[in-house]
């Protein structure tokens, strides 16, 4: 082989190694064998690979996977879901485009003619395993879940968005109550406290000396606003 061109056969030239590498057999300021991805264009695929196990494997994630190198909805590497398969066999002629396959027991590998579903896209596919989990959480298909305080409930009882999720309008309500209080702990609501004559006036002197009011507020066990109008001579005028 010509040294600065790709192995596998192409004819392309290959960049220079810019550090030598015993694994990948660079040698640094060397011409490297092969174009990245085409090495494996000598390894044997197929029944001729090594690692041949019939052209079939299981991926947990979406099932049985058959080796189909002409089928359209072949993944990269040539495999197809073996339900794809199975439903396309019964019906004589090849799934929708956007078509979903839904197991009815949620075994991905148990792929019986019963135990499938044809959806006619993925949004009718999540909707079934909505469905499903809310029929196996309070025994109601057509409840939801809010997404606050975690409980089952009627659709008539919930506010439902666009993008599916429901809550309750109380719920959304305490929430933002709670985050707000998070972020500006100091004005969060305390209960009314009646101030001393020799409080007042040490708070008077506070805010002439130029203390924050929150600061003040916090302090005393008393609102801002409170601290505000002490300042303002509007309540306690009487010293």
């Amino acid at each position: 082989m010509t040294e600065g061109l790709c192995q596998c056969g192409c004819g392309n030239p290959t960049r220079i190694a810019p550090y030598s590498c015993k694994r990948d057999g660079w040698i640094k300021g060397k011409p490297i064998r092969f174009i990245k991805g085409h090495y494996f264009r000598l390894t044997p695929s197929g029944a001729e690979n090594h690692n041949w196990k019939g052209g079939r494997r299981y991926n947990p994630s979406c099932g049985v996977m058959i080796m189909r190198p002409d089928h359209p909805r072949r993944s990269v590497n040539g495999y197809v879901l073996e339900h794809v398969l199975i439903v396309e066999r019964a019906l004589g002629h090849p799934l929708p485009a956007n078509a979903v396959i839904h197991h009815v027991n949620r075994n991905n590998a148990d792929n019986r003619n019963s135990n499938l579903v044809i959806c006619q896209d993925s949004s009718y596919h999540k909707l079934i395993h909505l469905r499903m989990i809310a029929l196996k959480a309070c025994g109601h298909s057509d409840w939801r879940r809010c997404a606050y305080c975690k409980r089952w409930d009627s659709p008539d009882n919930l506010v439902t968005i666009s993008c599916g999720r429901s809550y309750h309008g109380h719920c959304v309500n305490e929430n933002n109550i709670k985050r707000y209080h998070q972020k500006h702990p100091l004005s969060s609501y305390r209960p009314h406290k009646k101030l001393t004559k020799d409080q007042v006036i040490e708070i008077r002197k506070l805010c002439n000396r130029g203390i924050p009011a929150y600061k003040i507020a916090d302090q005393f066990g008393v609102s801002k606003s409170n601290v505000q109008q002490i300042k303002q001579n509007r309540i306690w005028k009487h010293f």
